[in-house]
């Protein structure tokens, strides 16, 4: 085996990895109160906040819930901001994921770039997707 395809197996093998053990550290059913909104508190409220918030959302405890779930994305109205059931026809998972453009969204990737020091893990990323999956209780 040449060099090469060596380390593409291993690369491979290693974002497979990740992302296993990303799915097997989110427990079902997924806590809004102890998953989601402190993933909102770290990386989404410096933005989305009730006196300067972006794109008409605020991700506030005691604010995010009513605010995402059911409600229609400003940029896209045709999606709701998140569908429960629906990770993929959920316009906040698709900004998380970055591939709202290919649904006609616009606007940044959430986090936007610009803000290199917030991120979304990969088990940030599931826990989001396996909480809407799931139906995007509040609890």
């Amino acid at each position: 085996m040449s060099i090469h395809k060596g380390i593409v197996l291993l690369v491979a093998a290693a974002g497979l990895s990740i992302g296993l053990a990303a799915r097997a550290q989110v427990s079902s059913p997924v806590s809004f109160s102890q998953t989601i909104q402190p993933y909102f508190d770290r990386q989404c409220v410096v933005c989305h906040t009730g006196d300067d918030h972006m794109g008409e959302l605020v991700l506030e405890r005691g604010l995010a819930y009513s605010q995402i779930v059911g409600v229609p994305a400003v940029q896209l109205p045709t999606y709701l901001r998140v569908e429960p059931g629906d990770p993929q026809g959920s316009y906040l998972f698709r900004k998380v994921l970055g591939d709202h453009r290919q649904i006609g969204g616009v606007g940044w990737s959430m986090p936007p770039p610009s803000h290199p020091f917030l991120f979304v893990s990969e088990i940030d990323r599931e826990a989001l997707r396996q909480w809407i999956l799931e139906g995007a209780r509040d609890n």
